[in-house]
């Protein structure tokens, strides 16, 4: 049975893995194959595939149930009633819309909807909206955050931006999720941003710098309702019973494991049901009744077989899970606590021990963070020893406690003070171990880096008098020391980013690395918190010696200043003067390991006539990054007798405003690159534009289409790599 159970289970997993959108004629050859299977008796086989059918099925519904392409950035009117609560940040609200209805087609049954400047929302409202519908969202580079991914497994259909609304049918208050949290917002206490996090899963309160200090000690997981808060809950609530029964007066009872977990499973649903049912709480939630009606009566069965049922229940009730990091930490991570605890627990001091297992998951679940493209932190591993206790004890036990006593609000009010001033002692040791250690960041590691950490970690569990456990510690330090790729003496790697409307451009060589322009930034937000860092970092970069911003306009300045504060930057050129930045000289040059570097910039000019424009030459080939200059500033550029371009980074995202007809039947370049962002309100590349270069016989690449490019310059393979193509079924192809 536990075969079957497991080969069923690998093959839900499989969808993690599909690489592209299915048909229906796939799932009917893999019933088919399975039907052949059980005549052959194949049992084990057999469940595989009727695991992978399930995948199959799920993937099929959801990919029938997305908007339909003809649709996709076309703007409707729909109806809906607001079931879910909201999140905020700023003044923007993100929620999720289930059963929204339009005349004009058939709506996904879950569309993901972003509300600029939104009025204070309650659920049970009804809306009309006119909106800008999309098939996907988010952007597609090489590291960083993958919304599409992430959308695809809350299993939404659509992505919609509000652009006008009418409030149809009102509701007479706010519901009881709302009213708590004005409650909360309404006592003075101290970190009440915190506090909503912790009991509501609400953290858009909390400002963006606590969320990096969070982000670089690595405790962002203790700040949202995770299965951590969900488990650290339950066992609170079994101890707490398992104390009250030592009491003298407290009468004896030969019941009072199944009291303790009747407590513990009560308690976590209600702490579920506060923070919203959301997916990971979910999944946090079923894993604790699996594992607790495992353990519940007289024959408990083993943890191990309680975790591939609890696997195997959250799979079933929620097939796309395998695409969200949370499924993969959190059931990673419970495994190595039941491996170690395995004949391990305990041989040492109980201290020794918690460090021990605090360094093993640390580094264990490396490889699946780098997997997601999530960042890692070696504070981490120290802040954790305190945090998790602290919180997960003491902290979320005491503001559960205040919230069920806020009909008496001078009573709640000294319990939320006793957990705020706790979380002040908290944030005051993350801000001193940053101050004092850094913030550490973990390297972005590779295939081979991953293979290594994982064996390490595979020997780590082993018992101490096993004669390969001494290999664990150089193993580890093997992974995390493998030298990163870098492009040979002579060559350049080029990177053109995914920053949306707006431009990054990484050029690395063998031993130093420039980067021309960030991005665009927002309150709480920037393209260079999102991509550029995280792709910095998956590189092996820790500093930069070149930040080149092109000229100051948000989309291709926007991020200077989060990129300085969290990358060293040893140098910034502007086109225009911005703080702690030498202006764009023209006719600079310099070479780094045989690669060739000069700058250009018309002469008083300024906003986008004043781009710095940078050109590139390694062997015999050359791209030319020309900002958002015009046809005014490309007729001077072309009088250069220098100038050339195997590879043009085309001008102002492809504006008609230039790629003038003389300046690319001069250049004839070989490639044209269009950074944009693929719902674009400019039009851009402009349909003039891209005939011009469909004339010049230029092969054209569309960052809006293709995600982030990356090629060698100098090289032999003359076509670029597309992140697109790294990607699976929820990313359009």
């Amino acid at each position: 049975m536990h075969k079957g159970l497991i080969a069923f289970v690998v093959g839900l997993l499989c969808i993690r893995v599909f690489p592209a959108s299915l048909e229906s004629s796939h799932l009917l050859l893999t019933l088919l194959l399975i039907g052949f299977l059980v005549a052959k008796r194949w049992l084990v086989l057999a469940s595989l595939f009727a695991g992978l059918a399930v995948a199959q099925w799920s993937l099929l519904n959801w990919q029938n149930d997305r908007l339909e392409p003809r649709f996709d950035g076309a703007r409707l009117w729909v109806t809906a009633q607001i079931e879910h609560a909201p999140q905020w940040h700023a003044t923007t609200a993100t929620l999720l819309v289930e059963g929204a209805y339009s005349r004009r087609t058939r709506l996904p049954e879950k569309i993901w909807l972003v509300w600029p400047e939104a009025p204070a929302l309650k659920q049970g409202q009804q809306w009309r909206w006119l909106v800008s519908l999309r098939r996907q969202a988010g952007l597609t580079s090489f590291a960083g955050f993958d919304k599409a991914r992430w959308l695809a497994s809350q299993g939404v259909g659509a992505y919609a931006v509000v652009k006008q609304a009418q409030l149809l049918e009102d509701v007479p208050q706010a519901g009881f999720r709302q009213r708590l949290r004005e409650q909360l917002l309404a006592l003075d206490v101290p970190n009440t941003d915190a506090l909503l996090a912790l009991t509501l899963a609400d953290g858009s309160a909390m400002a963006a710098e606590r969320w990096a200090l969070l982000q670089q000690t690595g405790t962002v997981h203790l700040f949202v309702v995770s299965g951590s808060h969900i488990a650290l809950l339950a066992a609170f609530a079994f101890g707490l019973v398992s104390v009250l029964r030592r009491i003298p007066w407290v009468p004896a009872s030969e019941y009072w494991r199944d009291a303790a977990f009747g407590v513990s499973l009560l308690l976590a649903t209600l702490y579920a049901w506060l923070a919203a049912w959301s997916l990971p709480v979910q999944r946090a939630w079923l894993m604790l009744l699996v594992f607790l009606l495992c353990r519940w009566g007289a024959r408990a069965l083993s943890p191990w077989l309680a975790w591939w049922l609890a696997l195997l229940l959250v799979l079933l009730l929620q097939p796309m899970a395998p695409l969200q990091a949370g499924f993969w930490l959190s059931f990673v991570a419970v495994a190595l606590l039941l491996a170690y605890a395995h004949g391990r627990l305990l041989r040492r001091s109980w201290w020794l021990e918690l460090i021990a297992l605090q360094w093993l998951i640390g580094w264990a679940l490396l490889p699946w963070l780098n997997w997601h493209d999530l960042p890692g932190s070696g504070l981490g591993l120290l802040a954790n020893l305190v945090a998790i206790p602290l919180l997960g004890f003491v902290v979320v036990p005491l503001a559960l406690l205040g919230c069920l006593l806020l009909p008496i609000s001078s009573v709640a009010e000294v319990v939320l003070s006793l957990a705020g001033a706790l979380l002040t002692m908290c944030f005051a040791f993350f801000t001193w171990l940053v101050e004092h250690a850094g913030s550490w960041p973990l390297p972005m590691i590779s295939g081979w880096q991953s293979a290594l950490l994982l064996l390490a970690s595979l020997l780590l569990l082993l018992p101490r008098i096993m004669p390969l456990y001494g290999f664990a510690v150089p193993l580890l330090v093997l992974g995390l020391l493998w030298p990163k790729e870098r492009p040979p003496y002579g060559q350049a790697e080029i990177t053109v980013l995914d920053v949306g409307q707006g431009l990054a451009v990484l050029v690395e060589t063998a031993e130093q690395v420039l980067l021309y322009d960030t991005g665009s930034a927002w309150a709480g937000g920037s393209r260079a918190e999102q991509v550029v860092i995280p792709y910095l970092r998956q590189r092996g970069w820790p500093a930069l010696d070149v930040l080149l911003i092109s000229h100051a306009d948000n989309d291709h300045a926007g991020g200077l200043q989060v990129l300085t504060q969290q990358i060293p930057t040893k140098v910034v050129i502007a086109g225009e003067a911005l703080p702690d930045s030498s202006p764009c000289v023209a006719h600079q040059t310099w070479q780094w390991q045989g690669v060739s570097f000069r700058l250009w910039q018309a002469e008083g000019e300024e906003g986008n006539a004043a781009s710095c424009v940078l050109h590139v030459r390694a062997a015999d080939q050359s791209v030319l990054l020309t900002g958002d200059i015009g046809q005014r500033e490309e007729a001077a550029l072309l009088r250069e007798a220098w100038l050339s371009a195997d590879w043009l980074i085309a001008p102002h995202h492809g504006s008609n405003s230039s790629s003038s007809a003389r300046f690319i039947q001069t250049l004839k370049p070989a490639h044209v690159v269009f950074s944009r962002g693929a719902y674009n309100a400019f039009g851009h590349p402009h349909p003039a534009v891209l005939a011009r270069y469909r004339a010049a016989a230029s092969l054209i690449y569309d960052t809006g289409v293709d995600g982030s490019l990356r090629w060698c310059l100098g090289g032999d393979s003359p076509q670029p790599e597309r992140a697109v193509a790294r990607w699976g079924f929820w990313r359009e192809k």
